[in-house]
């Protein structure tokens, strides 16, 4: 089924809000066959020729008399007033078309059919003054275009946000269900509730998940980082990949960015912090500027920003760790992880195939492209790194009992010769 796009952009499109507000207090909306019958086609029906010039009451002569005696705001202001007592006027022939919220059968929002046959998108706009009616609606609506292969809602929220809907609207998770309905207002965590109940009965694949589309930035338009709780969404993706091989693990997140930034130096740091500020220095009284202070091989090095910026970006270029550096390869050796070892020796490969549940054939197809794009091994194979071992996780495997049992009888023996 092609997957499209359901889009609740709150107060989009004045036209909209204006039709919702009007039927508020009502629990059965009209809503005209007209709406957008194809792509671009405006909201709101052509108004009446006669409709366009309203009587005031006022001869012509006089009329337009004080219309060239207003100034130029005042009759836009007017102007934008005659607009909206056309639009009131005519709210009564631009709806026509009822939906009935209060049963469970949707085929009342077949007046849909010719957006959604067409479109991609669907954008709704709302009065936050009517927030029941609204939720209702989108629940509803969202629902019924779901049959139409509309599978993403796309919420004006940002990423953290649409992250905590979609674990409790496609998994159910309680943790999630008690923040939403803590930070959300009732109605609209009943909403979340109703697209729960929707995903709790439709196949995997037709699923409605949400998506976050406010992104934060900082003063420099970098992307806000620390906004994305980086570590929940690690702590569920692995959590849901383990339950794949029906593996049940209790992970906890922890940030230690600022315990490793607070730590007490140590001598080395006490060291290269006194020799970067004694360089920054006599930089400075040197006449430098514009420059970052670095120290390289023993020697003070000015970095200048003319040269470490991207000409496009404007923005310090972002420097790659080498992974062809022997500092990346002892960082590496500390590392638990699958390496070509675990895969060459045919026990290993069975104990962690058994772990998951599935054959040795199984567990290669799925993991053993970690190894064809492992850096590691492509340094190996093109002569940049020379490994003096080979790379396995044996010396973190715990000690065999009956290796411990030789020994103690060897130690024995010892005694008593």
């Amino acid at each position: 089924m092609k997957k499209l796009f359901l889009a609740l952009c709150i107060g989009a499109l004045s036209t909209t809000s204006s039709l919702i507000a009007q039927v508020a207090d009502s629990t059965v909306v009209d809503t005209s066959s007209k709406v957008a019958p194809s792509r671009g086609a405006p909201m709101v029906p052509d108004l009446p020729k006669e409709a366009e010039q309203p009587s005031r009451g006022i001869p012509i002569e006089q009329e337009a008399k004080e219309e060239k005696e207003e100034s130029g705001s005042l009759k836009l202001l007017r102007e934008e007033r005659l607009k909206r007592e056309i639009l009131e006027g005519n709210l009564e022939e631009a709806i026509a078309y009822p939906l009935n919220l209060e049963t469970e059968n949707l085929s009342s929002f077949q007046v849909l059919d010719s957006i959604a046959d067409h479109n991609r998108f669907i954008f709704t706009g709302e009065d936050h003054r009517v927030e029941k009616f609204n939720t209702t609606l989108e629940t509803k609506m969202m629902q019924y275009l779901n049959t139409k292969g509309y599978q993403y809602y796309l919420m004006e929220a940002g990423w953290v946000s649409a992250y905590m809907v979609n674990r409790y609207i496609l998994s159910g998770d309680s943790a999630a269900e008690q923040i939403l309905s803590t930070y959300y207002s009732h109605n609209f965590f009943e909403m979340f509730k109703g697209l729960k109940l929707t995903n709790d009965s439709l196949a995997p694949d037709k699923k409605i998940t949400a998506v976050g589309l406010d992104i934060e930035r900082d003063a420099h338009d970098n992307i806000r980082l620390a906004e994305v709780n980086f570590g929940e969404i690690l702590k569920y993706k692995v959590q849901e990949r383990l339950r794949d091989f029906g593996i049940k693990a209790t992970i906890v997140a922890k940030n230690i960015g600022y315990e490793l930034r607070c730590a007490d130096p140590i001598p080395f740091d006490m060291e290269y912090t006194r020799d970067l500020g004694y360089s920054a220095a006599q930089f400075i009284l040197n006449g430098g500027s514009g420059a970052m202070v670095s120290i390289q091989n023993g020697h003070f090095v000015p970095m200048y920003f003319q040269d470490i910026l991207d000409p496009k970006t404007k923005r310090t270029r972002v420097r790659l760790v080498d992974p062809a550096s022997e500092s990346f390869f002892i960082a590496r050796r500390y590392m638990l992880r699958l390496n070509r070892a675990d895969f060459d020796d045919p026990h290993e490969l069975a104990k962690y195939a058994a772990t998951c549940g599935i054959s040795l054939e199984e567990f290669r197809n799925q993991f053993f492209y970690l190894m064809e794009n492992d850096l590691l091994y492509k340094h190996i194979g093109n002569g940049k790194i020379e490994l003096a071992s080979n790379d396995s996780n044996e010396a973190y495997k715990p000690a065999r009992k009956e290796s411990k049992k030789k020994n103690k009888e060897n130690i024995d023996d010892e005694i008593v010769n």
